[in-house]
């Protein structure tokens, strides 16, 4: 999967061969807040000029204050947005409502870090077969420039492995 800057990303369903759209009816949207917040953290989105910035902006308004004074500014001249933190003011003043948001917000904080954590493992285990091949090839006698090119590794690390075999 190729990577993006973008927060915001439209994929359609295109036939693998041919190369044409099965319908126009139906697309899928990314959103990803943390890309998001990097680009506004960045200036590179305005919530004044973007109502989709605007709105999954309001969904951290609770937790950012820069965000939320912006947003309570913007408000004064968008009724819709007046409206949206009327019902979050009346939604903060109902323990059990604001009780079920913050459960709802920690799951997904929880779903997040267990999504990076696997990644880390991952990279981890990664890392450690290219430096097992490493190992193997420097046993081998391989030359370090062909350990090089085909681990990744640095000759650093190659370095530190041979020290580890010796």
């Amino acid at each position: 999967m190729r990577a993006t800057e973008a927060y915001h990303t439209t994929f359609h369903l295109y036939e693998d061969t041919d190369q044409f759209l099965l319908t126009d009816a139906l697309e899928i949207h990314f959103m990803e807040i943390p890309k998001l917040l990097t680009n506004w953290r960045k200036r590179t989105v305005s919530l004044h000029e973007d109502r989709l910035v605007r709105w999954l902006l309001l969904l951290e308004a609770a937790e950012d204050d820069e965000i939320r004074n912006e947003l309570k500014t913007i408000a004064k001249e968008d009724p819709v947005m007046k409206e949206a933190f009327e019902k979050w003011e009346d939604i903060s003043r109902d323990p059990r409502a604001l009780a079920e948001y913050h459960s709802r917000r920690m799951a997904i904080l929880d779903e997040a870090s267990a999504i990076r954590e696997a990644e880390l493992r991952e990279q981890r285990a990664r890392k450690g077969a290219i430096r097992d091949i490493a190992k193997r090839m420097l046993g081998a006698d391989q030359a370090i420039d062909t350990i090089l090119k085909f681990t990744g590794l640095t000759r650093e690390e190659i370095e530190e492995i041979r020290r580890g075999i010796q």
